[in-house]
């Protein structure tokens, strides 16, 4: 373990994943599906998701947020045993909706949101802690995506246009909230105008609850899209 990762010690809560899947993928040819159904060793994004989830935990409770093409979703992961919830007014809001949604439908707990297209494997959710964090995606030199600035393991900022160096890097499209933070969290993202992105709450929320990053070598993040060919 390094000095930047930390423990559960707060054992009385269970761990919940928030899966963000309401959006569709930009591009041209798969603008008709969403983004989470894209395929990649036979498999569905979220199928992967959820079956790397269930290696580190044994009965984790899944919460599955859906938007477009929610029906195909729904009878997608219908067979999977997590709950699924929809955002209906995805066309005209951010996955900051899609979150909100997805946290008043959970219980007080440790609580893992991770966006619907992202590949990951069991490092990258496996050794978390008491602290609030910021998953990180070192495995690029540049990007046009999120990416977090941050001061040793201290999150300063999420922003787009920031040059990938050795004190920022790409947002992995994931991020940690302990059970001592969830009721506080819950508060804001339900006061937070709908039409802020997700990595602005994560900015205002950083404010009170103090992100640190998370990253280590073993972790692997990876975008869905990045895997099949557009």
């Amino acid at each position: 373990m390094n000095r930047h990762t930390y423990p559960i010690k707060n054992k009385n809560y269970p761990n919940a994943y928030i899966l963000l899947c309401a959006g569709k993928n930009r591009s041209r040819k798969y603008s008709k599906q969403n983004n989470s159904l894209l395929e990649f060793d036979n498999k569905s994004c979220i199928e992967h998701q959820i079956e790397t989830i269930r290696k580190v935990e044994k009965n984790p409770e899944i919460i599955v947020v859906g938007g477009f093409d929610a029906k195909k979703l729904l009878n997608h992961v219908s067979l999977q045993n997590v709950r699924f919830v929809e955002n209906p007014a995805f066309e005209s809001t951010t996955s900051l909706e899609s979150f909100r949604i997805g946290i008043n439908s959970s219980v007080l707990c440790n609580l893992f949101v991770i966006h619907g297209d992202v590949l990951f494997n069991e490092n990258a959710i496996k050794t978390k802690g008491n602290k609030p964090l910021v998953m990180l995606n070192k495995s690029v030199q540049s990007s046009k995506n999120v990416c977090v600035a941050y001061n040793g393991s201290v999150v300063k900022n999420l922003s787009y246009g920031l040059d990938i160096d050795e004190n920022v890097s790409e947002w992995a499209e994931m991020f940690f909230i302990p059970s001592d933070h969830y009721q506080l969290t819950k508060s804001i993202a339900n006061e937070f105008k709908k039409y802020h992105t997700i990595y602005e709450f994560i900015n205002y929320l950083n404010q009170d609850v103090n992100f640190l990053t998370h990253w280590d070598k073993k972790m692997k993040i990876e975008k869905i899209y990045e895997k099949v060919e557009l």
